[in-house]
């Protein structure tokens, strides 16, 4: 390799950055390398798993031209990321437009077949300033921690920002909500978590959201999670795909390896 190619290497991964840096602030920029990152990971698994399997199949049809085509441009078709909401993706699975989903467990899988990964937690989050806020205009006392009656108190009266009606994760904590009567009476959607996590973060209310995705921030106080009289019971995430479309030496190599790597401890 000439220093020319490994020039062009470097610039390859990193011009971005350095636009980026150029006409926007860092907390933009960190914004960006964590999306991209999370991208990368996510395709470094999904290759990690399949390169193996695929050399190996491969390997055995390299004297066979027909076969082995529709083998490497068929895992082409395949190996693809999208994001989609819980019911868009059932949808997609149903179809035969996808092959393998990682959702929440599904109330209802019909054909499908679901093969859980990890459990999760639903929790509500906000800044400390914005529950002291929300306490002085509720007529509350300042006071150094909150219960589970302010909790009561400030879904009622704050805004309570929640993933739109097609996500599964809304779903689950709209059926808490109405268990136990609780009725907030603002209510703001987003599509995406992570523009949830942010709005929390800049104080425009109190998001419910996924405690995995803010550990970092619980831990640094950015945010408080809020005490709940009735604790929202943790639920699965895992993988749902077609029984009879699975190709076992392709997805199965895929679960198996993707699940090792998310596992985490059950909460």
């Amino acid at each position: 390799m000439t220093m020319l190619d490994g020039l062009v290497i470097w610039a390859t991964n990193w011009i971005d950055s350095l636009l980026i840096a150029s006409y926007m602030t860092d907390y933009q920029l960190g914004l960006y390398k964590n999306s991209i990152g999370i991208i990368t990971t996510l395709f470094g698994m999904v290759t990690a798993a399949l390169t193996p399997v695929l050399y190996a199949s491969l390997s055995r049809l390299q004297n066979d031209d027909k076969a082995f085509n529709d083998m490497f441009m068929g895992t082409q078709k395949i190996l693809g990321i999208s994001c989609q909401s819980t019911n868009h993706t059932m949808r997609m699975l149903e179809e035969g437009e996808l092959d393998l989903g990682l959702t929440g467990k599904p109330e209802k899988l019909g054909s499908l077949t679901f093969a859980p990964v990890m459990q999760v937690q639903d929790i509500f989050i906000a800044t400390r300033d914005y529950l002291e806020n929300l306490s002085l205009f509720t007529g509350q006392k300042e006071k150094d921690s909150f219960s589970a009656d302010d909790t009561l108190s400030f879904l009622k009266n704050g805004v309570l920002m929640l993933l739109d009606r097609e996500n599964l994760t809304r779903q689950y904590l709209d059926r808490y909500l109405k268990e136990h009567t609780l009725f907030p009476e603002n209510i703001l959607e987003t599509t995406s978590m992570d523009l949830l996590i942010d709005f929390a973060r800049i104080g425009l209310g109190i998001a419910g959201v996924i405690r995995e995705f803010v550990l970092q921030e619980l831990k640094d106080g950015t945010f408080l999670e809020m005490p709940l009289p009735f604790p929202v019971p943790p639920r699965e995430i895992g993988f749902v795909y077609r029984e009879n479309q699975i190709r076992p030496q392709l997805e199965g190599a895929l679960i198996h390896s993707i699940s090792a790597s998310l596992s985490v401890p059950a909460l």
